[in-house]
Order: structure tokens, then sequence, then C-alpha cells
């Protein structure tokens, strides 16, 4: 019985044997082979047995786990009792590292920092684009752990995430997406990057296979910090981020509303003048189609900045906000302004809010009102 399989088609095929035979994973080097499974919590896929982003293969399938990694020698370094309660029953994540022809002559340290540097780029960039699902559809995916090992040898790398990432209701559940939908994440997460201001930071991925170069562009990182060669000032976009970022950690409710205000004050404020008014202003007709529907969002926002003053400065919330399904209605309410407002940024709006001149910036976020 044939299986539904996303992503380019030369990646797999199936044996007689009925066992996935990986040609992306295929190793110049027999004797030096870095593997990598990273568990992923909250993912189902709908309708598809794998799918490719860059460096990864995303997989439900347990004869592909199995067969790469619960095997004698990789179940000795991580634990029998351990793999199960981290890898089965889940959506997991696999990729394969070639050894550049130097390597191997380098000795037991020297690779095994090259290989933490290559650890840490590819988990990274596992949680960038779980993170990209989120314009997709609210959800409460995560990364949870990493092993790498190098067969046959005691090379062993481990991480793990102390945070998940929750829903908009501060809840973990599990999300289907489909390849059109993994699609979607894919073309966002590449809008993102194209307008990432600052200098990009080539990634240090030259163990992976070549490949992976020909079916998506090499990635490339952007600064979250200015420097002296960096012409744009302000990094309104990648403060934003990093501040939604927080805001979908958090599990309790009046935390998470909290943090979804400093994202809008980064994109849409350049001073300290009438705050709470001109950022709810501004994201009300910057998404709002019509009179009611900026209203009801210039309303949403005034109410999170209540919620927001009163739970930073540990007074006591109003008896509206104690409430749970307050919270989670108005947690709900700012989740989607969020997702719009940096959604449409990110689609068709980077230059105006990578605008360097603060000037420029104000004429544009004031003409708002107007058109």
């Amino acid at each position: 019985m044939s299986r539904q399989i996303a992503g380019n088609s030369s990646l797999f095929f199936y044996s007689n044997r009925k066992t996935v035979e990986l040609m992306y994973f295929e190793s110049k080097f027999k004797s030096m082979d870095y593997r990598m499974l990273c568990s992923i919590q909250g993912l189902k896929l709908d309708g598809i047995d794998f799918y490719k982003i860059p460096h990864f293969v995303l997989c439900d399938d347990a004869n592909t786990r199995n067969e790469l990694f619960n095997n004698e020698d990789f179940l000795k370094k991580v634990g029998t009792i351990n793999y199960p309660l981290q890898f089965e029953n889940r959506v997991y994540a696999i990729a394969k590292i070639n050894f550049l022809d130097e390597m191997l002559n380098w000795n037991r340290i020297n690779i095994t920092n090259k290989l933490t540097e290559q650890t840490i780029f590819i988990g990274q960039h596992l949680r960038d684009f779980l993170h990209f699902l989120w314009f997709v559809k609210d959800n409460s995916i995560s990364s949870t752990m990493n092993i790498g090992h190098v067969q046959h040898e005691e090379i062993l790398m481990y991480t793990s995430e102390i945070s998940s990432i929750t829903n908009r209701f501060g809840e973990v559940n599990d999300t289907l997406f489909s390849k059109s939908e993994f699609d979607l994440a894919i073309e966002m997460q590449k809008k993102y990057i194209e307008i990432s201001p600052g200098k990009p930071i080539e990634i240090q991925n030259d163990l992976l296979l070549k490949e992976d170069e020909e079916i998506v562009p090499r990635l490339s990182r952007f600064k979250n910090v200015p420097n002296k060669e960096d012409k744009v000032p302000n990094y309104r976009i990648a403060r934003a981020w990093t501040f939604m970022t927080k805001a979908r950690l958090s599990d309790v409710l009046a935390m998470k509303i909290a943090f979804y205000i400093p994202v809008l004050e980064c994109l849409f404020c350049t001073d300290s003048n009438e705050v709470t008014h001109k950022v709810s202003e501004r994201a009300a007709f910057y998404i709002g189609s019509d009179y009611k529907e900026r209203f009801g969002i210039y309303k949403t926002i005034k109410e999170a900045y209540a919620l927001r003053s009163k739970y930073f400065h540990g007074q006591e919330l109003i008896a509206k906000h104690q409430d749970i399904d307050n919270q989670k209605l108005l947690s709900l309410k700012m989740d989607y302004i969020i997702r719009k407002v940096l959604a449409k940024i990110i689609l068709k709006d980077g230059n105006i809010f990578n605008e360097p001149n603060q000037q420029v910036f104000e004429e544009n976020m004031t003409s708002l009102i107007f058109k």
C-alpha cells in the first residue's frame, strides 16, 4: 500500500522490505556517521508521513525511527528507558550530517566542538520553523529534546527545552498540520528572512548535504542587535518577534497577554507620548477593514493595556480580569491581532517597518488613519 509523502519526490522510496530508504541522508563516509533525532511535542501529521524542511525531515513513521536510531549503539548511549519516553508516539525530526574530508584526521575534541556548533544551529532552525506554524493556525508545538550521536563512537550531543510553547489559552494540545499548511509556513519563513534587517550571518552548514541548497535556498540568520556596520538603527520587527515568542512560552494567561503589548509597541511606537492610545489606534487602522472591526481592535488593545498595567505593577486585577474565561477571551483576541499584524508586515510591509528615518516612519503611521 502506498503512503503519501510531502516534499521533494526524490527524497524517499520504499524498498521491498517496506522500509524507508532515506536517500537524502546517504552518507559519504560509512565510518563517520552523525545523526540527529529531535522530539516534537504537540504536532500531528495530517494525511502525510514525511515533510522536508531545510536540514530536516519531519516524520512519524516508527520503522524509519527504529531503523536509524533504535539500534544497540544508540540505545547504549541514550538509555533504553529514556528513549521511549521522549520519542515513541511522537512526530520527530531527523537529520544526518556528512563529515568533511579534513575532519577524518581531526582529534575527538575538535570533532565534538564542530558537531556541537552544528547541533545548536540545527536545533535552533527547527525551533524557528515551528514558530512559523503559528501563522497558519494557533498551536502549542515545541521541540522538546535533541539528541545527536556519531555511529560507533562515544560522541553524544544532548539538548532539551526547559519551557514549552502554549496555545492562546495557555494550554498544551495536539494540532494537525497538512502538507499545504507546512508549505504556507515555509513561505512565511522565507519572507521573514528576506525582510530581516541588518547584515546577514552566513550559517555554518558546510557539513550538510549539498543537495539541500538545490531544493531550498541557503538560509542566513539576521542580527537582533545593531552594530556599527548596520544601517538600520531600530530593529522593530526582530524586537517584536522576541516578545511574541516570550508570550507564546507563557502558560500564565495574564503574563501572555502582558507580553503581547510590547510586540505592538515595538512596531507602532517611536516615542513615549500617548503610547496606549497611539498603539491601539495605529494597530486598529493597520489591520481593521471597517469602523466596527477597527473599534473592536482598539478596545481590545486598550483592555490588554489595563490588564498589563495591573499585572506588571503587582496590583490586584480588576474583577473582570480575575475571571479565567474573560482572560481566555482577551488572550484569544490579542493572539488574533498580533498574528494578523505580523503576517501583514512580513508579507507586505517589511520596508515600511524597517524604515530607519523616524520622521518618515511616523508620517507613514499617521497616514494610516486618513486612508
